[in-house]
């Protein structure tokens, strides 16, 4: 099956193998520092909600309502943003299984292999979505501020702007890594394991041609089977001449 984008040859100077392999150790690492990071965030709104409410006495309502209302919702997407890592770094860890695999072990793992590249595909979908509440957060925010304050006015425009822009550029560099990953799985699909420098279409046309190129055993073993019933028909022959030959000179 071919590849869902495109197909490399190479990971930079290395083999598709290799590379898929460094990228997964870097995204291990860089997912549990988003995971980290995730955990002090959650905790960070939390603490915020919570002095909030404690300095209740010290706001007007309005203000209260509103800083309260905001603090609520940073909170709930900072724990949309905990569970995306989560499930990002469990796909990660999942994916180093597959492989970390010994490279002759991997072309058996087919049906693994493709479900990290669907489980590394709806990674991405889930890392993107992760990051709309949080804009729409932001948006609201910026538009509450607008009606209490004219000099927050028409501020939300470039933040709203840049946030989007923010998220599309993650999402193309996701997509970029993910190509190694569905190359890798094209490759292992064809039967290889990613260090060939061949492409998934080159793997199925040699497997194709291998009957007539490195089935050498099975035609000489057929060769031989041949030359054997060879030799019992002209044993057989010669026997019946001799039997023949027998007869004739009796008489």
């Amino acid at each position: 099956m071919p590849a869902l984008l495109c197909e490399v040859r190479q990971c930079c100077c290395c083999s598709i193998l290799t590379g898929v392999r460094i990228l997964v150790g870097l995204c291990t690492l860089f997912g549990l520092l988003r995971l980290n990071g995730a955990v002090v965030q959650v905790v960070k709104q939390r603490e915020l909600l919570d002095d909030h409410g404690n300095h209740a006495a010290s706001y007007e309502k309005e203000i209260y309502e509103l800083l309260a209302q905001h603090y609520k919702e940073f909170l709930f997407c900072s724990v949309i943003s905990l569970l995306a890592a989560v499930i990002g770094l469990g796909i990660v860890i999942y994916a180093g299984y597959i492989v970390f695999s010994p490279a002759d072990k991997l072309r058996e793992k087919a049906k693994e292999m493709r479900m990290v590249r669907n489980l590394w595909l709806a990674g991405i979908a889930i890392d993107f979505l992760s990051g709309m509440p949080w804009l729409i957060s932001v948006q609201l925010l910026l538009v509450r501020g607008a009606k209490h304050s004219k000099e927050e006015a028409g501020k939300e425009g470039p933040i709203v702007l840049a946030l989007v822009t923010h998220l599309c550029l993650a999402l193309i560099v996701s997509m970029l890594f993910f190509i190694f990953i569905d190359t890798l799985d094209a490759r292992v699909q064809a039967g290889g394991n990613g260090t060939e420098e061949l492409t998934s279409d080159q793997l199925v046309g040699d497997a194709a041609s291998a009957p007539l190129t490195d089935g050498k055993g099975d035609v000489e073993a057929d060769k031989v089977g041949t030359d054997k019933v060879e030799a019992d028909k002209d044993e057989k022959v010669e026997a019946d001449n001799v039997s023949n030959a027998a007869p004739a000179a009796t008489a």
